[in-house]
């Protein structure tokens, strides 16, 4: 399969994770899932950028590298380690996030990677999904450019992990049709907008 393709191939699967997570609505109260998937998400594309990095370089190297193009803050200090230590992982191993952390749904810029009274590192999921669609583009405009070894690394990491593909229509009891899908699970809604630990710290 040629480069092509091969980018066309991910940037259609890519824009699909995007969509679905577009579509998880405020009026849901998600919010800490929304941002679990945007923290895969960032997981799924810094593994095309960066093949065969250890996950927490690749992850925070396309902060800074992609994520800080949009945003200069992105850069400065600790936030990436933050981001991966203290809400990435926080969230997909133990469903938590880091005691200097805050997570809202402010949908508000001038407060997105600002710091609290409190200290904690104000988070803002809007403004933070924003970003990151706004990196991906980047990646995805370097990508189809080809400059240095990109087209390299992409390339592994499509050999090693090529993207999925949604059979819509299979036969379930053949044990030869790959399949994909999603089974409807009834889930407990969150009533607050704003997250953060539950300890008085």
């Amino acid at each position: 399969m040629e480069i092509k393709k091969k980018i066309s191939l991910v940037k259609k699967n890519t824009d699909e994770f995007i969509d679905q997570i577009d579509r998880i609505g405020k009026d849901q109260n998600l919010g800490l899932s929304k941002f679990l998937l945007i923290s895969c998400l960032i997981d799924t594309v810094s593994t095309y950028a960066y093949h065969k990095m250890r996950n927490n370089q690749q992850y925070k190297k396309f902060i800074t590298d992609y994520l800080g193009q949009v945003n200069e803050k992105y850069k400065k200090g600790k936030i990436a380690e933050q981001i991966y230590q203290g809400i990435r992982c926080s969230l997909v191993h133990s469903f938590t996030i880091s005691k200097n952390i805050l997570l809202t749904e402010a949908s508000d810029r001038n407060i997105h990677l600002e710091k609290n009274i409190n200290n904690h590192l104000i988070v803002d999921l809007t403004s933070f999904f924003d970003d990151i669609k706004e990196a991906i583009k980047i990646f995805f405009k370097d990508l189809n450019k080809g400059n240095g070894d990109i087209h390299k690394i992409f390339k592994k990491t499509f050999n090693d992990n090529p993207p999925f593909k949604v059979y819509k229509r299979v036969d379930l009891l053949d044990p030869n049709q790959p399949v994909t899908g999603t089974v409807e699970l009834n889930t407990i809604s969150y009533d607050k907008i704003n997250f953060r630990r539950s300890h008085s710290s």
